[in-house]
């Protein structure tokens, strides 16, 4: 998980200029906004390994789930927080946005996993 964060940090950070133009689009949408999708869809998987839920409780993992989905997009804030401080970045609502939605889809996936999981569990 701190190389996932770390990693995400220096995507969020650096400065590309030195790297060739790609093109503005991926099926239709902005190549900036997938790379932010794809960038924090991971972060409710990793998370919910960290930090496995001991209880038998199917409340449990939503409440662990929806805390994950809070601070990532905690964490996705202050990226675009940061960024707009920097001079060579700036942030944008629409950058969070496609974060916020990479963080509730992955969310949802996630507790359908741990559902199955605990089904399995209990046969």
């Amino acid at each position: 998980m701190v190389i996932y964060v770390a990693a995400v940090a220096w995507l969020c950070f650096s400065r590309f200029e030195a790297f060739p133009n790609i093109g503005r689009t991926i099926f239709g949408m902005p190549t900036d906004k997938v790379v932010h999708f794809c960038m924090f869809f991971p972060f409710p998987f990793l998370a919910s390994l960290c930090f496995r839920s001991t209880g038998k409780t199917p409340w449990r993992a939503v409440w662990r789930t929806v805390g994950i989905f809070i601070a990532g997009c905690l964490y996705a804030a202050a990226t675009e927080i940061i960024q707009d401080k920097l001079g060579y970045r700036c942030g944008d609502r629409a950058d969070f946005l496609s974060d916020a939605i990479a963080l509730a889809v992955s969310s949802l996936v996630t507790l359908a996993i741990i559902s199955v999981r605990n089904k399995k569990l209990k046969a």
